[in-house]
């Protein structure tokens, strides 16, 4: 019978609630040097050659929030051995027959474009690590904004003018400046320069709209 697993596409591995690995498949078991998938099972990431600790505390961020139900998407570019290629990944809670969760399952796929180099170019002056990963999609939202104001404020925060954003999500201006004027009501923020502030600190640089993901992000900022 065919292996499933394998058929699929990128670094495929699922672990119990311990953060130990139970299985992975041929790809991540050659990155890891193993002769065979299975010699993975029982070892966590710490295991696995020298990672540094943020690296190792974004892994266990990761699994935390799978292990609590939750369906982690991410753009990334951390744990690679090269800076200038990045990955989509996506952890989802592991359940057992009962469905209960047991644990957590995740692939993780290269990105033909380099996002993350491609959004640096506007966000390394925020930043403090030279380690970065985006959620996709908000599944920490404090300030609760719309799909829509959530696309509206990424553009904002990475320079664009009202009218660049309109042409970009395909909206009048003036539409554009209404959602503008709803995100800085929702932040109790009286300037734009006090509402990039306030998003960054509360994390909103670090989401990329789903609509984004699929759109040429040189294209977008040019």
């Amino acid at each position: 019978m065919l292996n499933i697993i394998e058929q699929l596409p990128g670094y495929i591995a699922w672990k119990d609630n311990n953060h130990c690995y139970l299985g992975c498949n041929r790809n991540l078991a050659d990155v890891h040097g193993f002769r065979y998938p299975k010699q993975i099972i029982g070892m966590k990431d710490e295991d696995l050659g020298e990672r540094s600790e943020e690296v190792l505390a974004f892994y266990h961020d990761c699994d935390t929030l799978a292990l609590s139900g939750k369906t982690v998407k991410l753009i990334h570019n951390i744990g690679s051995p090269d800076p200038y290629k990045s990955f989509l990944l996506e952890k989802k809670p592991l359940f057992n027959d009962k469905n209960h969760i047991i644990g957590t399952i995740f692939q993780c796929n290269e990105l033909k474009e380099n996002v993350i180099f491609s959004l640096k170019q506007y966000d390394d002056k925020h930043q403090k690590s030279t380690l970065k990963s985006y959620k996709i999609g908000a599944f920490e939202n404090p300030f609760d904004l719309s799909t829509r104001e959530l696309e509206c404020l990424f553009c904002v925060l990475r320079g664009m003018t009202a009218k660049r954003i309109a042409e970009v999500l395909q909206l009048s201006k003036r539409t554009i400046e209404f959602y503008i004027s709803n995100i800085k009501n929702k932040f109790g923020s009286l300037t734009k320069s006090e509402l990039m502030v306030l998003s960054i600190q509360h994390g909103y640089m670090d989401i990329i709209p789903p609509r984004f993901i699929n759109y040429n992000l040189q294209q977008l900022f040019s």
